[in-house]
C-alpha cells in the first residue's frame, strides 16, 4: 500500500522498492504521462535515442510540438 501526496513541483517520489523493480534510481529524469488510467513512466534517455532515429519525420516534429504545448498548458486536478 502507498500514501498519495500532491506536490507543486516536477518531483515524483517513489518508495525504493518500487524504483528497484523498474530500474530506476533517485534523480532520474523521466517522461510521466497517463494511459488508461495507468502512470507511465519513460527514461528521458529512451526518448531520445528515438527523437535520433526520426530526425528526418516531419510528423513526429509535429506531434512532439503538439504535447509539449498540452503538457505546457495543463493543470494538475486538485486532490481531494
Amino acid at each position: 500500500m502507498a500514501k498519495i501526496l500532491e506536490s507543486s513541483g516536477d518531483t515524483v517520489a517513489l518508495p525504493s522498492e518500487l524504483l528497484h523493480r523498474l530500474q530506476l534510481k533517485e534523480g532520474d529524469e523521466v517522461s510521466v504521462s497517463v494511459e488508461d488510467q495507468k502512470l507511465k513512466l519513460v527514461r528521458i534517455e529512451e526518448f531520445v535515442k528515438l527523437r535520433g532515429a526520426l530526425s528526418a519525420d516531419e510528423g513526429f516534429d509535429e506531434a512532439v510540438a503538439f504535447l509539449d504545448e498540452a503538457w505546457q498548458s495543463w493543470k494538475s486536478p486538485k486532490s481531494v
